[in-house]
């Protein structure tokens, strides 16, 4: 039996750009469940998506120049984003 994790902490190099890509693969090639949180610490400016096929941004927290979005997986509906 594969291992899934219900939590998922990223923590990519602050230049790196292809968040949606890394969220698709997390969420899609069985490392999550379809009810796990992934929580992805990026600088202020970085793009993310709102949303993809399997997760939606449900918050995002400001600590300075760095923010922790928060995503779950299954398309569950979002909540606060501040």
């Amino acid at each position: 039996e594969r291992w899934r994790f219900d939590l998922a902490f990223l923590d990519p190099p602050y230049d790196w750009g292809p968040y949606g890509d890394l969220l698709h693969l997390l969420f899609h090639a069985g490392i999550t469940g379809p009810e796990s949180l992934a929580i992805i610490e990026h600088h202020r400016s970085a793009a993310l998506p709102d949303a993809g096929a399997g997760f939606r941004l449900q918050r995002v927290v400001v600590q300075g120049d760095k923010r922790l979005s928060f995503y779950l997986g299954g398309g569950a509906a979002g909540g606060d984003s501040g």
